[in-house]
């Protein structure tokens, strides 16, 4: 029994886990003074198709989902520059379609 489509298919699946590595270079935002935002970790499901053109190149769709939960603080100056803090939950579907070039 073959799991996998033979190396010379035409049209191969795949699917994955990882871990997603969120930095912040940049947080601003009109409201919060000194806005930080913590880096985060979290997990990442993946599945997609990487179809054959030709010898060099392929077409590919690439679907994961991604969950991770961060934190921020800042101080709002509307309320005379009182702390605030958040907890953040972001857990988005990032659809991909590339182009391939096989070396």
């Amino acid at each position: 029994m073959r799991l996998s489509p033979p190396p010379d298919a035409r049209i191969r699946p795949y699917i994955g886990v990882a871990a997603f590595w969120m930095i912040v270079f940049n947080s601003k935002d009109a409201f919060i003074k000194d806005l930080k935002i913590k880096n985060a970790i979290g997990p990442v499901a993946q599945i997609g198709l990487d179809i054959s053109i030709n010898p060099r190149w392929s077409a590919v769709i690439d679907v994961k989902k991604v969950w991770f939960d961060t934190k921020a603080k800042g101080s709002l100056p509307a309320m005379g520059d009182a702390p605030m803090g958040a907890d953040i939950d972001i857990d988005p579907l990032v659809t991909l379609f590339s182009l391939a070039y096989h070396f």
